[in-house]
């Protein structure tokens, strides 16, 4: 886990537990898991690499304020994996994908993007 963890997730007040459980979900299970490394023009809270089925998972988690907002906060995440382009460099994966994730409390919504980016889209400012 600690090879896992960045120290830039505790910056956030109440994400870092959420990212702690959901990285270590994957932890162990053929996963490379990345937590709050930088990637493109940010750090993504969790980047899942499967290398034997060349396949990136890429997940943003969220705090939603109020039950209502979950939706709102799952769109804002992905909206953030785009603008921060963190498929960048993820070259020679067949398969990316990106989740949003948001949570309220003991409630938590997840919405996946349909058509995430593909790395050679991200060229980090060069043409």
């Amino acid at each position: 886990m600690l090879d896992t963890l960045s120290a830039h997730i505790g910056t956030i007040l109440q994400e870092p537990v959420t990212v702690f459980f959901l990285a270590g979900v994957f932890v162990g299970r053929g996963y490379g898991v990345d937590s709050n490394k930088e990637r493109g023009l940010g750090r993504p809270d969790i980047l899942l690499k499967d290398k034997k089925n060349r396949r990136a998972i890429i997940i943003e988690a969220k705090i939603s304020k109020k039950e209502s907002n979950l939706n709102r906060d799952c769109d804002e995440a992905i909206k953030q994996i785009v603008k921060e382009k963190y498929a960048g460099g993820l070259a020679g994966y067949d398969q990316i994908l990106c989740y949003g994730v948001a949570f309220h409390q003991k409630q938590a919504k997840v919405k996946k993007m349909r058509n995430c980016p593909e790395p050679d889209e991200f060229t980090n400012g060069a043409e």
